[in-house]
């Protein structure tokens, strides 16, 4: 990269040199132009006679002359050291210029560029300075590589810091909450050990009243099967009782079923009174329309036919009332029938639950025969589980001391983990902050260009 190397020509130490120089010669030919004239006017004054002092034209002309040619000579003179002095001045403001260009690469970063060799090789003040400023280039080359190469090396060690410093704190807070749930299960563990304690305590009461109740039961299984024996004969009764009733209600269910039979054949008979009687009311009617043709003579046979046809109607009238009533007791004899075979079907459901009972209770005596010894088993059992339910009790309060023991040692644990965990934050932001610094660090070394050609362009 090349900097702007534009400066003002009229300030550059070239111009200022050869213009003040100059002006000096100037103001020393004028001197020696106007001096000479003088003394070239006295000479020719007090050396001529005084005829030749008379024709002053004459003199005065080659006195101008000569001031002319001295004037022109003094003019020549002027350029040609002008030009000299502007050449020898110029190349030592292009040696300047070129340490300018020079300085200003490095004050841009820009380190490659070497000073080149005929600028070293001066005698001059000027190659001393080339030279101290060619050790400082490289001093500081040496010394931006070294601190580029430790920049990085601080940016990969700050990196690993801060990752480690990550992890350690993303482990520490995992201890911690691990303690803290630990402290919070041992806390909640040692509150359930002694619900534990209390449920044991119960436990062992229970045992105790159910030891009792064993040994209760045992007597109460012998007294069932006592009863259940004595039971078992009473039911055997009951069964022979209901197998009468139920040949008994068996010829009574037979009986109403024969009367509901005969019912049914008085109906029949009723029905045939009712035609005879319809039969009779309208041969009562034919002869009363045939009485009525008759006239005179046929009155008395009208009375005969009005009272059948009465007699008639009250006997349909009759036979109705017997058939409602044989109706209803038809009715009546079927839900007899009907609740009959009802009450047969409950003394067989009566019979079947008095076998089933008898041979319950006999599987009842059976099994309490069987369950009297199984009992007394029980209750030795009882006792043994009360005096296990003690030894259990003894270990779970050495448990419980033992839990209160590590729950304070957790604490304490959780305690300095917790300070482990703020430590490593806090190594985590100095990691950052060293980081980051480092980085900053490295943006500014990055500025330095080290390498590229040696020689400018």
């Amino acid at each position: 990269m090349r900097v702007d190397a534009k400066f003002d020509q009229t300030k550059s130490i070239k111009f200022n040199i050869t213009k003040n120089a100059l002006a000096i010669m100037a103001a020393v030919l004028v001197f020696i132009v106007f001096a000479g004239r003088i003394i070239v006017q006295e000479v020719l004054t007090s050396s001529l006679n005084n005829e030749v002092f008379e024709k002053g034209d004459i003199i005065k002309s080659i006195i101008n002359k000569v001031t002319y040619i001295n004037i022109f000579i003094a003019a020549l003179t002027l350029i040609i050291a002008g030009l000299i002095m502007w050449h020898t001045f110029g190349k030592i403001a292009r040696l300047l210029n070129g340490l300018r260009l020079h300085i200003e690469y490095l004050a841009g970063g820009v380190y490659h560029y070497k000073i080149k060799d005929k600028y070293l090789k001066r005698k001059d003040e000027i190659g001393s300075i080339c030279i101290a400023l060619g050790k400082m280039q490289k001093s500081t080359v040496d010394m931006i590589r070294d601190l580029k190469k430790s920049s990085q090396n601080m940016n990969d060690q700050s990196s690993n810091l801060k990752e480690i410093s990550k992890g350690l704190s993303t482990t520490t807070t995992d201890i911690s909450d691990s303690i803290k749930n630990i402290v919070k299960a041992i806390s909640d563990e040692s509150g359930d050990i002694i619900k534990i304690i209390e449920k044991i305590n119960e436990f062992g009461n229970i045992l105790d009243d159910e030891a009792n109740e064993v040994n209760d039961v045992l007597e109460l299984a012998k007294k069932v099967e006592k009863d259940a024996n004595t039971s078992n004969q009473d039911l055997l009764v009951l069964t022979k009782s209901l197998k009468d009733f139920e040949a008994i209600f068996g010829i009574f269910s037979e009986t109403l079923k024969h009367m509901n039979m005969n019912i049914k054949k008085v109906n029949d008979i009723t029905d045939l009174i009712n035609n005879v009687a319809e039969q009779t009311n309208l041969l009562a009617l034919n002869a009363a329309i045939e009485a009525a043709r008759a006239g005179e003579a046929g009155k008395g046979f009208s009375v005969v036919a009005d009272e059948i046809r009465k007699l008639s109607e009250k006997t349909k009238e009759s036979s109705i009332s017997i058939t409602e009533l044989t109706n209803t007791i038809l009715k009546n004899s079927k839900n007899l029938v009907s609740k009959t075979s009802e009450m047969n079907l409950e003394l067989k459901t009566q019979k079947d639950g008095m076998e089933k009972a008898i041979e319950s209770f006999s599987i009842i005596s059976d099994s309490v025969s069987t369950i009297t010894p199984k009992m007394l088993k029980l209750s030795n059992n009882s006792k043994k589980m009360c005096k296990t339910n003690e030894d259990i009790m003894e270990k779970i309060e050495v448990l419980s001391s033992v839990n209160e023991e590590i729950c304070a040692s957790t604490e304490s644990i959780s305690d300095s983990s917790e300070l482990t965990r703020k430590n490593a934050n806090m190594l985590l932001t100095n990691a950052s902050g060293l980081e980051n610094n480092s980085k900053i660090t490295k943006n500014y070394i990055c500025k330095f260009i080290l390498d590229g050609p040696e020689e400018e362009e």
